[in-house]
């Protein structure tokens, strides 16, 4: 299954694991934490500071006044 719509919000210090497909994740003031996305149609951060973000996306990642994001892309 599916899911249409993922929103993390204002999460601090925390490992966040995404399982299954969703088609798209919004990441939004995060900071601090390490996030794992095993499948998504496409990947938008906002206002996130200090992530680790591994994932697998149909497209690469869409960063809106963000810093220090370390992107690694899982293999397929």
């Amino acid at each position: 299954s599916s899911v249409t719509q993922l929103i993390i919000r204002y999460c601090e210090r925390c490992k966040i694991l995404v399982a299954g497909h969703v088609s798209t994740v919004f990441v939004q003031n995060v900071h601090d934490s390490s996030i794992n996305i095993s499948s998504a149609g496409q990947i938008r951060l906002s206002s996130c500071v200090d992530i680790g973000l591994e994932y697998s996306s149909k497209s690469a990642p869409v960063m809106e006044n963000s810093t220090s994001i370390i992107f690694k892309p899982l293999p397929e």
